[in-house]
């Protein structure tokens, strides 16, 4: 993969970065939700984009992309802790 097609691909709707599935992750198992917190987790070890050749942090799992394959249901679950999380920071 070239950097051009990196870049195309890390725009898609479904890929994350690396930071934000794992603030996920992390509010998840706040929230006792152990089941949802472990799709984020086989997310993070499977679904890492590979990074062309000459990019710039290839060993740095902070510039990490991933793809994120979840069922519908479980995505509104999420949004919606996560939307209470946030109001609850105010």
């Amino acid at each position: 993969m070239d950097a051009k097609q990196y870049k195309q691909l890390k725009k898609r709707g479904d890929v994350l970065d690396f930071a934000t599935l794992n603030a996920t992750r992390r509010i998840l198992v706040q929230r006792d939700q152990a089941h949802l917190a472990d799709h984020i987790t086989r997310i993070l070890s499977n679904d890492k984009i590979d990074k062309p050749s000459l990019h710039n942090a290839p060993q740095e799992r902070f510039s990490d992309f991933y793809r994120v394959s979840l069922a519908a249901e479980d995505i509104a679950a999420i949004v919606s802790i996560l939307f209470d999380f946030e109001a609850e920071q105010d």
